[in-house]
């Protein structure tokens, strides 16, 4: 168990000289200043945030207790990911060793350890597992994996208090572990081989309604999911059927593993790729069936796969991606076992071979994960990866001009974004960079431009209505300007900045009493002793203009 914990320590090692990234990290740890709001606030925020879509407080509260040690160097909340991932593997091993032994107890204990040490370690340094560990803001992949292993485990050793609690912490730190009921009513049929418990699932059912209820409020407040009206029935069964036979592909031949395999702009459930992935699944769920009963482990790790992929399988949509490595972290655990009981066979008839086989697919796995990781080592690295995998991933053009923009190289941003909008047209962020990206370089009627399509495309978007009346106060047209910023301000009315560029406008236009009520209006927002400072200089003005 050591040996896999180091092993797995060893494979993740160029995580911890990663950064944040501009994918969630930067908005969710960087920016947000709620979840290390000393010991009251953390915790308020962790147990009534909706941050990101998800209800997942535990993991909040793991962030908190990595601000509190490390501050916001990245390599401490790296490495947590990293001893929390394994940690998992080590349990993993104690997990895959009882039903190893289940299954074939014929077999010696040193070759259970063997196998057991197999299975965890193809788990463990898997280049698909590096999404979740390397990737700062999936700690709750990391997180609820380890609590639900746990909760597998201490199942199996007939302690139903400490499952269920596991089982909670679980759905606390991420809401996806709620399949587990299912699994342990699997674990019942094949390897225990006894009638399945259905009322002593029924504490864990009632264990999952508050984080449950809670995460349902989350998407909705995020609008997190389209409807069946935006997203069709074929699209979701086909997305679905492609999903179920992507991870098993990737888990045999990890070739092109990329952070984001995009959407398609237009869905068409009927291309090849859709109808061969739709054809591998009926056929392998056939032939299954048929030999259920002679390979019940197949059988057995088949089931457990598509049960707990189900609520990332494709059938709800989860923008913007069509598949995702991280959603394999806990599907993919059948796979590792069934691995390890197949490696114990075959220990027992040719161990030389069987050690060396191990040997080479571990180190080979391992060595997968070591340069998957300096993918995400920087938001730079990532999306320039995405794009030489995806060049027409829209996301990956936008999140990179972003990052250029930041750089000061809106030339270079600026190509970026016009290839995003030409991918996905009705792309509003990215037009609204794109006219940023020429007010930078001062091309003001082209940023106005950019800025119109982008609440063209998005009505309501305060922060390009915004930008537009800045680019037509630099254009001389200020009359034109207050509008734009009087519709941004009834979208975001708590915006102290909004009251301030409507204040200066109205200055500009020499109406002083409505750009002093703008300026005391933001004042009574309450910011920052700098922005405090500038209000009151503007205020003076205004006064002095009366």
């Amino acid at each position: 168990m050591i040996l896999v914990y180091a092993a797995s320590v060893l494979a993740f090692i160029p995580a911890l000289s990663g950064s944040f990234v501009d994918w969630d990290d930067l908005n969710a740890l960087v920016r947000n200043a709620a979840y290390r709001d000393g010991f009251r606030g953390s915790l308020r925020f962790a147990f009534t945030s909706f941050l990101g879509g998800h209800y997942d407080p535990l993991t909040w509260l793991s962030f908190s207790l990595d601000h509190a040690l490390w501050g916001l160097d990245p390599a401490g909340f790296h490495f947590t990911n990293v001893a929390l991932h394994a940690a998992s593997a080590a349990v993993l091993f104690l997990v895959a060793r009882r039903l190893i032994a289940l299954a074939r107890p014929q077999a010696s204990p040193q070759t259970l350890s063997a196998a057991a040490a197999f299975a965890a370690l193809v788990f463990a340094v898997h280049p698909l597992r590096v999404e979740s560990v390397a990737w700062v803001s999936e700690r709750k992949d990391v997180l609820s994996g380890l609590f639900y292993l746990f909760s597998v485990h201490a199942y199996l050793r007939q302690r139903r208090g400490s499952s269920l609690a596991f089982f909670l912490c679980a759905l606390l730190s991420k809401i996806s572990t709620v399949t587990l009921p299912a699994a342990l009513l699997l674990l019942d049929v094949y390897p225990l081989k006894r009638k399945p418990d259905w009322l002593g699932k029924i504490p864990y059912a009632l264990a999952a309604v508050v984080p449950v209820a809670g995460n349902v409020v989350s998407e909705a407040y995020n609008n997190a999911f389209p409807g069946l009206a935006g997203f069709g029935f074929w699209p979701r069964v086909m997305t679905t059927a492609y999903g179920l036979a992507f991870y098993p592909l990737k888990t045999l031949w990890p070739s092109r593993l990329a952070p984001l395999y995009p959407y398609p702009e237009t869905f068409r459930p009927f291309e090849p790729r859709f109808l061969a992935a739709a054809a591998a699944v009926g056929l392998s769920s056939a032939l299954l069936w048929r030999w259920r009963k002679r390979f019940p482990a197949l059988a057995a790790a088949a089931v457990f796969y598509g049960v707990t992929l189900s609520p990332m399988a494709g059938f709800i949509r989860s923008w913007p991606q069509l598949v995702a490595d991280r959603y394999t972290y806990l599907p993919c655990l059948s796979f590792a076992v069934l691995a390890g009981a197949g490696f114990s066979i075959l220990l027992e008839r040719r161990r030389a071979a069987a050690v060396a086989s191990a040997a080479l697919v571990c180190a080979a796995l391992g060595a997968a994960a070591w340069a998957q990781c300096g993918i995400w080592r920087s938001t730079d690295t990532l999306w320039r990866y995405e794009l030489y995998r995806e060049p027409d991933c829209a996301l990956a053009r936008y999140n990179l001009g972003s990052l250029l923009l930041n750089r000061r190289q809106p030339a270079q941003a600026e190509a970026q974004f016009r290839r995003a909008v030409a991918i996905e047209p009705g792309y509003a962020e990215a037009w609204n960079n794109l006219g940023n990206a020429l007010a930078a370089q001062r091309r003001w009627p082209q940023a106005l431009d950019a800025y119109k399509r982008a609440v063209l495309a998005q009505p309501g978007f305060w922060e390009a209505e915004t930008d537009a009346g800045l680019a037509l106060e630099a254009l001389g047209r200020v009359r034109e300007a207050t509008p734009l910023f009087k519709a941004a301000i009834l979208t975001e009315p708590d915006k102290p900045a909004l009251r301030e560029d409507l204040a200066l406008a109205y200055m500009s236009e020499g109406r002083i009493e409505p750009a002093r009520e703008q300026l005391t209006a933001s004042a009574a927002l309450g910011e920052t002793p700098a922005r405090m400072a500038r209000l009151s200089a503007l205020l003076r003005y205004a006064q002095t203009r009366r």
